[in-house]
C-alpha cells in the first residue's frame, strides 16, 4: 500500500517540497548550522528525520537511485552527533553515489555537471556544498517528475 503511495506524482512533489522546504528553512531557522545533519541537535530535528525518510524512501523506489536511497537512509538512522564518523561515511556516500545516476540519464545530464563540481566545496563549506548539491538534486528530481507527468499526460490524449 504505501509503496502505491510513493509512486503517485502528487506524493513525490510533495516530498520533493518538503525536502527543498527543510533545505531552504534550516540554515535560516538555526543560524549557527555547520552542516544539515546537526540539525540533530536542534528543535527541529523531526523535520529532518521525517523529510529524509520520505526523500530516501521516494529514491530507494525510483531506477537508479537506490544506493543514494540507501545511504541517506543511512546517515539519517546514525546521528551525526552519536555516530559522526558512520554518519559521515554515509553522507560523503550518499553524495558520491548521486554522481552516477545524474549522468547515466541522457535528458537530464546537465544537471550533473554542476553537482559533481559542486562537491569538492565540501572540503571547504560543508552546509553551502549541502545547499547547493542537494538543491541540485531537488532540481533533477522535479525535472524528472515533469518529464513523467508530461509523457503520461500525452499517453492519456
Amino acid at each position: 500500500m504505501i509503496g502505491n503511495v510513493f509512486h503517485d506524482k502528487r506524493t513525490k512533489l510533495a516530498v520533493i517540497t518538503l525536502a527543498l522546504f527543510n533545505l531552504l528553512l534550516l540554515p535560516v531557522l538555526v543560524p549557527d548550522l555547520h552542516s544539515l545533519s546537526w540539525s540533530w541537535a536542534t528543535l527541529w530535528q523531526p523535520l529532518f528525520i521525517f523529510s529524509n525518510a520520505a526523500t530516501s524512501y521516494y529514491m530507494y523506489s525510483s531506477a537508479h537511485w537506490k544506493w543514494p536511497g540507501f545511504f541517506l537512509m543511512m546517515l539519517t538512522a546514525f546521528s551525526v552527533e552519536a555516530y559522526p564518523s558512520l554518519h559521515y561515511v554515509f553522507a560523503c556516500g550518499f553524495f558520491l553515489s548521486g554522481v552516477w545516476p545524474m549522468w547515466r540519464n541522457k535528458r537530464l545530464w546537465g544537471y550533473a555537471v554542476p553537482y559533481t563540481l559542486s562537491l569538492p566545496i565540501f572540503l571547504w563549506d560543508i552546509l553551502v556544498a549541502e545547499i547547493i548539491s542537494v538543491g541540485f538534486l531537488l532540481a533533477y528530481h522535479s525535472h524528472l517528475l515533469f518529464l513523467v507527468w508530461k509523457i503520461d499526460k500525452k499517453r492519456r490524449k
